[in-house]
């Protein structure tokens, strides 16, 4: 159904067309991304840092004495909030782990230090995945993002928390918190969605506006609270783990439960993606998925980058997506992988990413960049067809079934460049 049959629709038949359109595209991609694998592995990984991340976390509290009153505090509500049975149990042995987390050597702080990493490294994974990043960050930039998280995320909830309790007891205001804390499902929706619209902005290895961000942590933390409440049910009413597993009980209860919180985080990475990326009109989305297209990008990308160096500039992908009209996730595919193929480099700066050719343009010849790209044979699309790049690529890449080799080495990146201005 494209855009000429819903003008003829009522209002209210579009956005419901417009919503299935959006959960089939989300159900799609959730199944073809493995997200239920993912949230498998990512479970797994967070039952080994569990324990590395509470001892951390107090860690942090304790270096800090205007939080010694709030410690406790954040502690049972963090329990109450984000588990949904077994609150005791958990409580009493996270609690211990705690009261001894003072008592860590460097050695052990560097050792859990990598065991958090580690885990904040798989999700970044399962994040990149989504978003169809295929490289990752420098090492120091993954460095100092994630200990800021793991070191500035526990002084922030202390912050807030203490901030919070004073301006609650003010008069006037202490009423009105009161009735807030009084709605069982309002607070900790708040908390979980601010928590998974950080994750969401911050972990991806790509720019993600905190508003699809947002959007996503609220549907997925409205998720995440009603996963909670139905598997809270299932424990204490239908399944009783405790006469199967006796005093291990709790272990595959937790397990099921951390399993069951990764299926609806992905979820709301998968949001917020299309979010930032919709779906486009099947008349103005051409063939990307034809390796003969995604070739004559691959130079048109490779001669746009050689013209901005020859400006004394870098390439940004906000420019190609403004003259090719490509969805900026595809053309970030594109991009990245003419990286790997050592076409072009990456460079980050504080305007953002850009991209510059990997060699000089003077010297890279078409035979170069014919023999990286060599499984793509190329196709130029109908709308680029009369264009002069479109006229002057299809032209050559005729005469290469006849003189492949000797063509291409004739012809450099600086030199269609050239000819493109001239023509």
């Amino acid at each position: 159904m494209d855009i000429a049959e819903l003008a003829h629709m009522a209002a209210y038949q579009r956005l419901m067309v417009h919503f299935l359109r959006f959960c089939f595209r989300l159900v799609r991609r959730f199944i073809a991304d493995q997200c239920i694998q993912r949230a498998s592995a990512l479970a797994y990984a967070s039952l080994l840092a569990i324990v590395p991340l509470v001892a951390l976390g107090m860690s942090v509290f304790t270096s800090f004495h205007a939080f010694d009153a709030v410690a406790g505090k954040i502690r049972d509500m963090l329990l109450t909030n984000l588990l949904p049975t077994s609150h005791d149990v958990v409580q009493s042995y996270l609690g211990s782990v705690a009261d001894k987390a003072t008592a860590l050597s460097v050695f052990g702080i560097i050792g859990l230090l990598i065991t958090s990493t580690a885990l904040l490294n798989t999700i970044e994974e399962a994040f990149n995945h989504v978003w169809r990043i295929t490289r990752s960050r420098p090492l120091m930039a993954k460095f100092m993002a994630f200990w800021a998280i793991l070191t500035l995320a526990p002084i922030l909830i202390g912050a807030s928390i203490t901030i919070t309790s004073y301006f609650a007891a003010l008069p006037g205001v202490s009423e009105s918190a009161a009735m807030l804390g009084d709605i069982p499902f309002v607070l900790p929706w708040i908390m979980s969605s601010l928590a998974l619209a950080t994750l969401y902005t911050v972990l991806p290895n790509t720019r993600v506006p905190f508003r699809y961000a947002l959007v996503g942590g609220l549907v997925a933390g409205a998720l995440f609270e009603l996963t909670k409440f139905g598997f809270a049910f299932y424990v204490t009413n239908l399944a009783n783990y405790e006469k199967l597993y006796g005093a291990l009980g709790t272990l595959p209860v937790f397990l099921i439960w951390l399993y069951l919180a990764w299926v609806v985080v992905l979820v709301g990475s998968e949001i917020v993606f299309c979010l930032q990326h919709p779906e486009q009109s099947s008349r103005k989305n051409p063939a990307f998925a034809d390796a003969g297209v995604r070739k004559f990008f691959s130079y048109l990308i490779l001669l746009r980058a050689a013209q901005s160096l020859q400006h004394g500039d870098t390439l940004s992908i906000s420019e190609l997506a403004l003259e090719t009209d490509v969805p900026e996730n595809i053309l970030q595919e594109w991009l990245d992988q003419l990286c790997h193929r050592g076409l072009l480099h990456h460079l980050q700066d504080t305007g953002g990413e850009r991209w510059a050719p990997a060699h000089d343009p003077e010297n890279l010849t078409l035979a170069d960049i014919h023999n990286a790209l060599a499984e793509m044979p190329m196709r130029v699309p109908e709308e680029w067809a009369d264009t002069a790049i479109g006229k002057t690529l299809a032209g050559l890449f005729f005469r290469i079934e006849r003189e492949r080799g000797a063509v291409l080495g004739e012809m450099t990146l600086r030199q269609l460049s050239r000819h493109e201005k001239d023509s």
